[in-house]
């Protein structure tokens, strides 16, 4: 599985690539920033060495979409995937090390047959909590990360990452 993530008036970026990024400052009020992005572990909550990361540098990663793809047998399939009711979605990222780890969980059976991960997508009513820095109950912010019901999302075939702005715009 490849990831490519698209935010709003930018080219795709795959992992290694700059993203924007909203994270908490000194006031806890949400700020953004560029940085760079990679695919977090998988099950990093399971690692007690990232507690201390999880539980204070969380931030979130608004992009318009995610794009998956996958080669089987000579060929290429790529999908980009959307919210259904058109708005950013906001995925689940933690800060190490000055880079962002974008978080994914298991795929939504909508998702399934591309992959068996995706990129974990806060609930709107989610964000708040997630992005205190005073909220550090690792069980409460794992609880955070639930599945996408298969009717939230939409997807259209491409045939690659640089198809997009046709697509989007």
């Amino acid at each position: 599985m490849t990831l490519h993530l698209k935010q709003q008036n930018e080219p795709t970026s795959a992992p290694g690539g700059t993203i924007t990024v909203i994270e908490p400052d000194d006031h806890r009020k949400p700020v953004s920033r560029e940085m760079n992005w990679v695919v977090a572990p998988v099950y990093p909550f399971r690692n007690k060495a990232l507690h201390p990361v999880l539980q204070r540098k969380r931030c979130v990663v608004p992009i318009e979409g995610f794009i998956l793809s996958k080669t089987a047998t000579d060929v290429s399939f790529c999908f980009l995937y959307t919210l259904y009711k058109k708005r950013d979605m906001m995925l689940a990222a933690y800060e190490l090390d000055g880079v962002v780890n974008v978080l994914t969980m298991d795929s939504n059976l909508l998702v399934k047959p591309l992959s068996d991960r995706m990129p974990v997508v806060l609930r709107t009513e989610d964000l708040k909590t997630w992005l205190d820095p005073m909220k550090a109950d690792l069980e409460a912010i794992e609880a955070l990360m639930k599945e996408l019901p298969v009717d939230a999302l939409t997807n259209v075939r491409i045939v690659s990452p640089a198809q997009l702005g046709a697509i989007i715009d």
